[in-house]
């Protein structure tokens, strides 16, 4: 096999029973959700299904809610921090106790592309900043104290329905109503990625 310098592999010795198969594939080499990966697949399709599954994890989930904080709150990418996750209306609520400021920085959110949330009654009235629009969208929400004497810390999640999906209005926020799950605990970190 050879590899060329975009990275697809070239088999030229290809025998009977590989003659209906590609005569070349592609090698992903690099980090996904802070993981490293060294992997070789013969067809996009395979490559598609390898991507897809390790996007639908939830370490992978976690993480990149744990990003929008981390980068939020400028943290350093080789500390290992605790985090907390819970599963709640389809997505992986993530937020670290103890963080030493917990005031969302609107100036960073909006510098990596963040756009003001108008609606802020989900959260208790806490503002928040979107980080996408139809798929896969960030929301990075503040810190509040609740009439209760309360306080939520900074969070974020994924909406795999984004803000201008209609599915999340029409399946994201009527699960509000089935109970979260136990929170669990991970340790994360930008350049390590989440383990549980």
């Amino acid at each position: 096999m050879k590899e060329d310098e975009f990275g697809r592999i070239f088999d030229h010795g290809c025998d009977e029973e590989c003659q209906y198969a590609s005569q070349f594939g592609w090698r992903f080499k690099g980090n996904l959700y802070g993981k490293p990966y060294s992997e070789f697949f013969s067809s996009l399709s395979d490559y598609a299904d390898w991507r897809t599954g390790i996007a639908a994890l939830p370490e992978s989930q976690v993480y990149s809610a744990f990003l929008l904080i981390a980068k939020n709150q400028g943290l350093d990418p080789n500390k290992t921090v605790q985090i907390m996750s819970q599963y709640y209306a389809m997505v992986y609520s993530v937020w670290i106790p103890g963080l030493a400021d917990q005031s969302l920085n609107p100036a960073s959110a909006k510098a990596d592309g963040g756009w003001s949330d108008p609606l802020t009654n989900l959260h208790a009235g806490a503002g928040s900043y979107y980080f996408g629009f139809v798929f896969d969208a960030g929301h990075l929400v503040d810190s509040i104290v609740k009439s209760d004497g309360s306080e939520d810390p900074i969070n974020a999640h994924i909406d795999g329905a984004g803000p201008l999906n209609p599915f999340h209005y029409l399946l994201q926020l009527p699960s509000m109503i089935i109970p979260p799950s136990p929170s669990q605990q991970a340790s994360c970190s930008i350049n390590g990625g989440c383990t549980f």
